[in-house]
């Protein structure tokens, strides 16, 4: 078997006396060999029944037909309800059902005046006046170094994407 001699050959790879990043691309050569293989006979076990050549000239197999209807059935949508609670089940019903919610969904809405101002000014915290000169003294790179030695690398980063 051809995936045998692939195996055969990763053991090699691995017992060779070579550096880890040659072994690794090696390895990566092979396993995309591998899933090349793989794909090749997944695809030569399944059949497409919509490829018109796939037969040539003949009809599909009932098998195929049977499923390709119970496919579509399971995705066409029947009936749906709209946003008054009533059961919509015609095409045109549906089609206004949906037109009509993506429209209240995606319009334009209506912004009282200086609202949007009033959103965009919300949760901004003033500073107080002691603290503006600290925030404002440039970082040394003393300071930075002594912080960095201080960090730990087996903490999970903050909400300010810092591990401390």
């Amino acid at each position: 078997m051809i995936e045998n001699f692939y195996y055969n050959c990763i053991y090699d790879i691995l017992q060779e006396p070579t550096q880890p990043r040659e072994k690794s691309i090696k390895l990566r050569q092979l396993k995309a060999k591998i899933i090349r293989l793989h794909n090749k006979r997944l695809q030569a076990t399944t059949v497409d029944a919509r490829d018109p050549t796939i037969y040539q000239g003949q009809n599909p197999p009932l098998f195929h037909l049977i499923q390709g209807r119970k496919r579509r059935d399971a995705r066409m949508i029947l009936e749906i309800q709209d946003e008054n609670g009533i059961l919509q089940s015609t095409t045109r019903d549906i089609l206004n059902t949906f037109v009509g919610h993506m429209k209240r969904k995606y319009g334009p809405i209506q912004v009282v005046d200086g609202r949007v101002d009033q959103m965009v000014n919300a949760g901004h915290i003033r500073v107080a006046e002691e603290w503006v000169d600290m925030i404002d003294m440039s970082i040394t790179a003393e300071k930075l170094q002594t912080v960095l030695h201080r960090m730990t690398g087996n903490k999970v980063p903050g909400h300010d994407g810092i591990g401390m």
